[in-house]
Order: structure tokens, then C-alpha cells, then sequence
């Protein structure tokens, strides 16, 4: 079949891009290449006090890489140029050290966590300060009743939710600045495994819950019976055995509740167009040796205040009845010294 000269000019525009125009393109970046590294530590002023510190490698494919980033020291060092050598290491770039007295952790120092890595990166954190603790008054909780979507009709149905609720001071008694606060949340529970031997564990009640509160919003001095976390009540066994609550209050400086306020924003998205574009989260590490990179994390030093609530299930109108769980994350065999088993 005969074509026509500008039919002949688009099948020759069609070649070009087809097979003339294209460079090769690489998909598959290098596996397992360090991209950046994330460093979060932080010191618990106590008696006694704590230095725990997580190094973890940033990997352009974070799903399918699992290399290490190896480290050669970490230390604390305060104002005056005293060294505290971290070396008690749980886990793969975890580390958590009860800090010797001699190192001694006061409100007047401020301290740097510094971090070296095998090829020669130092990474230090800016000077950070310790703030009193301010003591939570009270915590109890109430039941309450919210709509979820039932999955199998798409109807909006009321469930049960356990809604934790506290009282705190916003300020210390010698001070007129209002606090900013960061809660966590702890659960401890017991079930049985199949044996019969009783287990415990307490590990966060959320991951992904992170409670901020910034005083300076509220023209109030006390929050008095605040509603800052709550958990759905169902037939797991965390309710039908004795159940512990627990919070853990800190008080901060304004850098580290804009940089738990942006960890939020970037972690519990819900797609809403409305609200704030995700961008990079602050730090205050950088690389020491002067070279830019993409270092993320926070270094930062507090003090808790602490208080926990037992919950029975007859507090919540149900039965009580030990759970088998074979499957359930077991820390010890013998109960926390507070444990005190509902009847």
C-alpha cells in the first residue's frame, strides 16, 4: 500500500522517538546504599538517670536493606568538656545505659551527644538542657461511645473506648512560663501460654500515638481532667485480665515540641487536603567534619513524671478471665513490683 509523503514524515517522527531518542535509564538504584542516617537520643534525668540512643542507616530502599550503620563510639559530653562513653548496646544501634554518678546530670549543665561512625562521620547534637519535671496531679479514665465504620455493612455503629483523662499543672511553682509537654504511653498486661506459666510485658499502648500539649495555648494554670489519649475496648484479652495504664509526663523545650509536633504531622497523615504539605522533620545533629548531609533525628534531655491506673474488667462491665496467647510478646515470667491482680 503506497503512503503519502507526510504519512512517510510521521512513521520517520515515529522511529526517531522510538529508537533514537531514548538513553538508558537506570530503575533499579544500587541496593543497600547508605542514603543518610537517623540518630535519636535522650537523656532521663533520675535516680538514677539514663542515656538511651537509637543509630539507624536511611537506605534508598529501606524495605529490602538491612546493612548496618557501624558505629565506633558514642558519648555524652556536658559543657565543662567531661566525656560519658555510652557502650551498653541492646540491639543492632540501640543503645541504653544507666549514666554513673560521677557523670553527673544537673539542671545548671548542658550536654551534646556525639556519635562516630567507622568511616570517620562524626555527628554531634546541639547543647541541650534539662527541664524540671512538673508532677501530674491525677489520672483516671471514663467510657465513652464514638462511631467506627462496620466493615461488613459500611454503616457507622457506636463502640466502647476506654478515654484516659489527666490533671497536670502547665507550670512550675517558680516559674510564670507555661510548659510544653510530651506524653507516652505505656500498657502491661499478663496472659497465659499454653504450659500454664503466667507472662507479662509492658511495651507502648500506641506506636503511633505521640501527645503534645503546648501550655501557652490555654490561658488556664492547671488542665484539669484533659481527654489525651483513649483505646477501643473489644474481646481481646487486654481487658478481660488486670490491665495497667501508664503515663509518662515530660516537660520540654519549645525546639523539642515543634520537633515531636512535626514527627506527628508527618506520621499520622489522613490524606485530608487541607492539611499541611509533609516536608523534612527539624534536627539538632549535624555532621561535625563540615560535610552536608541528610542526618535526621533529635538529641534531647528531660525529666518524668510518672503515674498509672489499674483497670479491672468488671471497670468496664466485663468478666474476668485469664487469656492463652502462645503467640504474644513475653518480657518476663514473674510480674512488674506494682502488680496487684484484680479479683
Amino acid at each position: 500500500m503506497l503512503t503519502s509523503p507526510s504519512q512517510n514524515f510521521l512513521l520517520f517522527t515515529l522511529w526517531l522517538i522510538c529508537f533514537c531518542c531514548i538513553d538508558q535509564v537506570d530503575l533499579v538504584p544500587e541496593k543497600n546504599r547508605l542514603e543518610a542516617v537517623s540518630i535519636n537520643g535522650k537523656i532521663v534525668k533520675g535516680n538514677p538517670s539514663v542515656v538511651s540512643v537509637l543509630v539507624q542507616p536511611i537506605f534508598a530502599f529501606s524495605a529490602e536493606s538491612r546493612a548496618v550503620t557501624p558505629v565506633s563510639e558514642i558519648y555524652l559530653e556536658n559543657e565543662d568538656g567531661q566525656r560519658y562513653d555510652i557502650e551498653n548496646q541492646l540491639a543492632i544501634g540501640q543503645y541504653e545505659q544507666v549514666i554513673d554518678p560521677t557523670f553527673e546530670i544537673t539542671y545548671d549543665q548542658k550536654y551534646r551527644l556525639v556519635v562516630r561512625l567507622i568511616d570517620g562521620s562524626i555527628y554531634e547534637s546541639s547543647l541541650v538542657q534539662v527541664l524540671p519535671s512538673i508532677p501530674i496531679q491525677s489520672l483516671d479514665f471514663e467510657v465513652v461511645q464514638r462511631d467506627l465504620p462496620n466493615l461488613s455493612t459500611g454503616n457507622l455503629e457506636p463502640r466502647d473506648f476506654i478515654q484516659y483523662q489527666l490533671t497536670t499543672p502547665l507550670a512550675q511553682n517558680s516559674s510564670s512560663e507555661k510548659a510544653y509537654l510530651h506524653w507516652k504511653t505505656l500498657k502491661t498486661n499478663r496472659f497465659f501460654i499454653a504450659t500454664g506459666a503466667e507472662c507479662y510485658a509492658t511495651q507502648a499502648a500506641n506506636v503511633n500515638y505521640i501527645g503534645i500539649f503546648n501550655g501557652n495555648r490555654t490561658t488556664r494554670d492547671t488542665l484539669i481532667d484533659f481527654p489525651f489519649f483513649s483505646e477501643l475496648i473489644n474481646n481481646s484479652f487486654l481487658f478481660t485480665d488486670t490491665y495497667y495504664f501508664t503515663i509518662l509526663q515530660e516537660t520540654v523545650s519549645e525546639e523539642v515540641y515543634q520537633y515531636w509536633r512535626e514527627v506527628d504531622l508527618s506520621a499520622n497523615r489522613n490524606g485530608n487536603v487541607f492539611e499541611s504539605a509533609a516536608g523534612l522533620v527539624r534536627t539538632n545533629i549535624s555532621n561535625a567534619t563540615g560535610v552536608v548531609d541528610d542526618v535526621q533525628g533529635f538529641f534531647y534531655a528531660t525529666e518524668q513524671s510518672r503515674l498509672r491506673i489499674r483497670i479491672c474488667p468488671s471497670d468496664l462491665g466485663l468478666s474476668l478471665q485469664g487469656q492463652i496467647c502462645d503467640g504474644c510478646f513475653c518480657q518476663s515470667t514473674a510480674p512488674p513490683d506494682f502488680w496487684e491482680a484484680c479479683n
